[in-house]
């Protein structure tokens, strides 16, 4: 509230009790007077009731001012975040002089679109799918019970591991395509490890169902073995 709005306020609030009060005094007196005299008796209770008012709330604005410019100034000092500028849609809409500029640059958008999507999904079939889980094991352990959950796996079976890079290689399934399973471990403290799970079939088509099938697969075995160590 700034400081014209309380005066203001004050005023309101002081006219609006003298008429109250005008009201309030000539009701009684006409008790007893005749509704001139009454309503002469209630303009003198009013003047007074007016006075009386207008002098507190004086008085109070004389308190409360020195407060609300303080408020206001720290208000002004405080800096104003600013919006942030939005292109108007005249400026985004790209003009073209003839309809065979238009046709081409359209052309050209739609190629780099799909170009994008094919290059996404082509990193998403070389990827495979990867998960990421935290056992509170020491690495070392950690390290045992995911080659066992390779072994775990429907003909599961360990091709590399290098114990001192945290990594392991293995396979599962039968065919000549079997799935490809690599796991690498980070030690984060003395007894908590970080393990990478990343499950991708040699084929050029990915399954989604498929890697995400294996990676559960092992990301269960590991939490029902890490279950039985810290119960």
């Amino acid at each position: 509230m700034t400081v014209i709005r309380m005066k203001f306020l004050l005023v309101k609030v002081t006219i609006l009790i003298a008429l109250l009060s005008l009201g309030v005094a000539t009701s009684y007196f006409s008790q007893e007077y005749s509704w001139s005299k009454a309503f002469q008796l209630g303009v003198l209770i009013a003047l007074a009731v007016l006075a009386g008012t207008a002098i507190i709330f004086y008085i109070l604005s004389l308190l409360l001012t020195p407060l609300l410019a303080k408020r206001e100034n720290k208000r002004e000092e405080e800096p104003i975040e600013e919006e942030p500028y939005i292109v108007p849609k005249e400026e985004r809409i790209i003009r073209h002089t003839t309809k065979e500029e238009y046709a081409e640059h359209n052309s050209n958008e739609r190629e780099t679109v799909y170009e994008a999507q094919q290059i996404l999904r082509e990193m998403k079939q070389d990827q495979g799918a990867i998960a990421e889980v935290l056992l509170i094991l020491p690495v070392d352990l950690a390290f045992l019970l995911a080659k066992e959950s390779i072994e775990n796996l429907f003909w599961g079976k360990i091709r590399e591991e290098d114990r001192e890079a945290g990594t392991i290689l293995g396979t599962a399934g039968i065919g000549s395509n079997p799935q490809e399973i690599k796991i690498t471990l980070n030690a984060m403290t003395d007894r908590s490890t970080s393990i990478s799970i990343i499950s991708k079939s040699p084929l050029k088509k990915q399954s989604e169902k498929k890697n995400a099938s294996y990676i559960k697969k092992i990301s269960d075995f590991l939490r029902k073995k890490e279950r039985v160590y810290i119960e």
